[in-house]
Formats: C-alpha cells, structure tokens, sequence
C-alpha cells in the first residue's frame, strides 16, 4: 500500500490520532468493555492481541471512535484500523 494510514483515513473523511495508555488506564477499558482481569489483560498485551497504543478516528462532526485500532507501536495500531475497516466498510 502506498498509502500513510493517515492518509487513508483523510481520503475516508477521518482524522487519525493516537494516544498512549497506562496498564490501569486499559484495565479500565477493558474490565469494562469486556469483564477482563488483570490477569487476562496482561495475557492479551502478551500475546499482542491488544496493545497499549490507541489508534482514534476523529469524524468531521467531532465524533471520537476510541481505540479503533490497538498495538504496541503506533504503526501497529494504525495497521489494525485500517484492517478493521476494511473488514466493516468493505473497503
């Protein structure tokens, strides 16, 4: 792809930002979202399947899509979202 992940989120009509979370900030998240442990959030960062970097979308109305892609790297992150939306837009 040649495309930045920024890039292919402006042709999309997002903006792309990324914000860096602490191992309470995802606990929270996560026991939240999911009724994940500590325990099982440290296997899930382990294993990659999470990841402390949030990739966030910002849409033109001011609407944040939080973490829509996760990773250990903001490139990792990134690469997630753009796979996560081609998977749900079809794109």
């Amino acid at each position: 792809m040649d495309q930045t992940p920024a890039e292919y989120f402006t042709e999309r009509g997002f903006g792309l930002a990324f914000s860096t979370q602490t191992e309470d900030e995802l606990l929270a998240v996560y026991s939240k979202a999911a009724g994940w442990s500590r325990k099982q959030l440290k296997k899930r960062l382990k294993d990659g399947s999470v990841g402390p970097v949030f990739a966030n979308l910002q849409a033109p109305n001011g609407t944040v899509l939080t973490a829509y892609g996760t990773g250990a790297t903001e490139d990792a992150a990134a690469e997630r979202a753009m796979r996560r939306w081609g998977a749900e837009q079809g794109d």
